[in-house]
């Protein structure tokens, strides 16, 4: 039923039906008999909202499928703007959010290590 719904640009069909990660990086068989993901399925049909559906689901844009490619490749192979604007802003988003961790975690580090060594010379002295 979830390949039909991709098959078919049911985005609404393909958020009821992929409940868990690995409906959503599920695969089609192209007519050479190899695995294609849904991703790359939805790029090269021009299926933009049941990409996005994919995306918002967990789906991975960097990972290959049966055809060697990933989504990042297919849709800049294909020219289709679209989808690699989105996966860049992605990207982007992931780096961003990355870099804000870091900065938590090391000024937590840091006022940890500044109120212990505070501490410990208050009760040295």
């Amino acid at each position: 039923a979830l390949v039909l719904a991709v098959q078919s640009n049911r985005p609404r069909c393909v958020m009821m039906l992929a409940k868990d990660k690995y409906d959503r990086c599920g695969y089609i068989k192209n007519e050479k008999g190899e695995n294609v993901s849904f991703l790359n399925y939805a790029i090269r049909h021009s299926l933009f909202n049941v990409f996005q559906v994919l995306i918002a689901g967990g789906a991975k844009i960097d990972e290959p499928d049966g055809t060697g490619l990933s989504p990042v490749q297919t849709a800049q192979a294909l020219g289709k703007k679209e989808f690699v604007g989105l996966m860049a802003d992605l990207k982007a988003a992931d780096l961003e959010e990355a870099q804000l961790r870091c900065k938590k975690i090391a000024s937590s580090k840091s006022s940890f290590k500044n109120s212990f060594t505070a501490s410990t010379f208050s009760t040295l002295f």
